[in-house]
Order: structure tokens, then sequence, then C-alpha cells
């Protein structure tokens, strides 16, 4: 992908990422770019684990995000759906779950190496763009630190987890849309 574009798409995923939750720190920009490469995969070591602590999740929450399906990164390769259309029973669960478990089969997340790399053209952008971000140099080291230790998995901040109750799964955008023409 031509640099100037990469950087283009990058600036889109920022704004409509900082639309939706303006609050949102670098630990949770990282989150969103590391989604849309990684997907779920790394959620789903056994199924039946999974599905029991989506639907207690779904059960439990009462707060949720906006909006229903947001695309993630410049890739846009997947989508955080919202749990909130589970447990208004606007998508069955039983639809939902093979759908998650098919996405997290879906990707091939790129070499730890080969991310640190696009993270951190993804970072200089995120420097240029949204220098003035909460917590921003202590955020940066810490992800820093983490990537160096080969642990690539991103958390929310505990801002963004009290503002914007982030109960969502991943799909990938096939699977996304179907969900969009089908139900919503």
């Amino acid at each position: 992908m031509d640099s100037t574009i990469r950087k283009n798409k990058i600036i889109d995923a920022l704004k409509l990422e900082l639309r939706w939750h303006p609050e949102a720190r670098l630990t949770d920009l990282y989150k969103n770019f590391f989604q849309d490469r990684f997907g779920p995969g790394h959620l789903v070591e056994d199924a039946d684990r999974a599905y029991n602590y989506l639907e207690k999740e779904v059960r439990e929450a009462e707060n949720f995000d906006v909006p229903d399906l947001l695309p993630l990164g410049y890739h846009q390769q997947f989508f955080r759906i919202n749990l909130r259309l589970l447990k208004e029973d606007v998508i069955p669960i039983e639809v939902f779950f093979p759908l998650f478990l098919e996405s997290a089969q879906s990707v091939d997340p790129p070499e730890i190496a080969e991310w640190r790399i696009e993270w951190n053209r993804i970072l200089g952008v995120i420097k240029e763009i949204t220098p003035a971000l909460s917590n921003f140099t202590e955020d940066e080291k810490a992800i820093t630190d983490q990537l160096q230790k080969g642990n690539y998995v991103g958390h929310h901040s505990h801002i963004y987890e009290k503002l914007y109750h982030p109960h969502y799964r991943l799909l990938d955008s096939s699977r996304a849309n179907f969900l969009k023409k089908r139900y919503l």
C-alpha cells in the first residue's frame, strides 16, 4: 500500500474511533488497530468457555457503547459488534456465535516483528494527528515495553471502560456485513 494512502486511511480510522470515543487514550487506539489485524482469535481457545463467557456478559451487561457496528483500523478487516444486539435479541446468539468462531479462524495475523513495524507507522501518524491524548507518554512506553516482551494483545484503558462500556465481539467484515444486511 502506498504510504500516502496508508496515512490517509490511518487518519480516517483515528477520526472514526475518536468520533465515537473522544476520551480514548493511546492504549485504546492501539487496541483498535491491533484488533483490525489480529481479530478475535486470541480469545477463542475453548469454544464452550467462549460461549459461556459471551452468554454471561450479554446477560449481565446493563450499559452499552455505540454504535452497533464499528469498523476497526485502516484495513477494516474486522468490526466490533455491540452485544446490545444480542441482549435485545436483534441478533440471536445462536446465529452470532458460530459467525464469531468462524471469524476467529478467518485471519492470518502478522508476525510480531511485522506488527511492531506496522504499529510504529500508525504511532507516527497518531503523534502527528492527536499528540494531546491523555497519558500519552506513559501509554506509549507501556505499549513499547509490552511489544518488546513479545506480548501484542492490547487492553482498553480504565477510563474507556468506565465511559463507553465496551461490550462487543469482533466479526470479520464479510460476516459483519451479512448480519447488517439480515438483521439491521
